[in-house]
């Protein structure tokens, strides 16, 4: 899943309105989460492959 975000994170801004309206307040919150998450772990991988 990391690889499919990696390759996905160029295109945020279009992922962004593909999914405006899509999602409750409620339902996005674990979506957030998520990312929040990966974040920091890309970033990690970042610098080990530095």
């Amino acid at each position: 899943m990391l690889v499919e975000l990696t390759r996905m994170r160029p295109n945020i801004s279009e992922l962004r309105l593909a999914l405006e309206g899509r999602f409750s307040a409620h339902r996005a919150l674990p979506f957030r989460t998520h990312l929040d998450h990966v974040d920091p772990l890309t970033a990690t991988i970042d610098r080990l492959d530095a």
